[in-house]
């Protein structure tokens, strides 16, 4: 998906986005490239692709684009990153960013809470956990409106994100927090 004029802002919102390549040769990556206004709530990324040096195999923030990220998931993509952001600002709050290169990577600052990263040290803001210690499971069905990868029991690691007073634990495309 490519927005570069929806100044009044893009939602997408309970979507799966899911097995998308950049072609060889692109600039900048993702399976969504943003230069504008976009949101995206209670989400699934999933096996999205991009080369080595092309980042944001899931989402590309670039240029004057602003992005809010909500309650997703980004899982299983390949790439020098996940999520990436070069644009005017991004925030990302209670979603869980996993990468094959970096989770997140950015040349100005990423906001938010509440994240679980396999970045070490975290670049989306919250905790950082190993792929192992998350536990996602394969994309299926686990009752919401679009297909999700569940999360297994909480372990030690990743209970940390949650720092005193913040927003409630990443939830599934249902809105509805995912199984512990």
């Amino acid at each position: 998906m490519y927005n570069s004029s929806a100044a009044a802002g893009f939602v997408l919102e309970n979507m799966t986005i899911r097995d998308n390549t950049v072609p060889a040769g692109a600039l900048f990556g993702g399976a969504v490239a943003n230069f504008s206004a976009l949101t995206i709530r209670n989400s699934t990324f999933v096996n999205n692709s991009g080369n080595a040096t092309v980042g944001g195999s899931d989402v590309a923030n670039r240029f004057a684009g602003t992005a809010a990220i909500l309650n997703s998931t980004f899982t299983g993509s390949t790439g020098s990153s996940a999520v990436e952001s070069t644009g005017a600002s991004l925030d990302v709050r209670n979603s869980i960013v996993t990468g094959q290169g970096f989770a997140c990577s950015t040349s100005g600052t990423i906001t938010g809470a509440g994240n679980v990263t396999t970045d070490s040290p975290a670049i989306c803001p919250g905790a950082t956990a190993t792929a192992a210690a998350l536990g996602l499971t394969a994309l299926a069905d686990n009752g919401g409106p679009t297909p999700t990868p569940a999360v297994r029991p909480r372990t030690s690691e990743v209970r940390p994100g949650r720092a005193r007073g913040a927003t409630p634990v990443p939830t599934s495309s249902t809105s509805r927090p995912r199984p512990r």
